[in-house]
């Protein structure tokens, strides 16, 4: 899995595996309940922390590389956590940016031709 794209990737998933759909929108129903609410805080308090983290003294004294390996694993954190929060937005939000990407593209390929 190209974990730049790992929510595409888990899309795929969702589209191609009949059982991994219904495992998700079990589990996303789930999230939704009061029954999870623990661990659903835990998690956002997990993107608190990160945030926190990112606008400290000592993330701002690191230097460009430590920076940007930082904010890079921040952000495929924060794609995960995300789709760990609420997994059918997620996979909405990215459904809805492939057809969007893919919609700009077509239109661009039928202006230059």
């Amino acid at each position: 899995m190209n974990s730049r794209n790992a929510v595409t990737e888990l899309l795929r998933l969702y589209n191609k595996n009949d059982a991994f759909r219904q495992q998700i929108e079990t589990y996303s129903r789930q999230m939704e309940s009061g029954a999870f609410k623990f661990f659903r805080d835990m998690l956002l308090t997990m993107k608190g922390v990160i945030l926190a983290d990112m606008f400290s003294q000592g993330f701002s004294e690191l230097g460009a590389a430590d920076k940007d390996v930082l904010q890079r694993t921040y952000y495929q954190l924060n794609q995960w956590i995300d789709f760990m929060v609420a997994p059918m937005k997620a996979i909405n939000e990215k459904k809805d940016r492939l057809v969007q990407l893919n919609a700009n593209t077509t239109a661009g390929k039928s202006r230059t031709t």
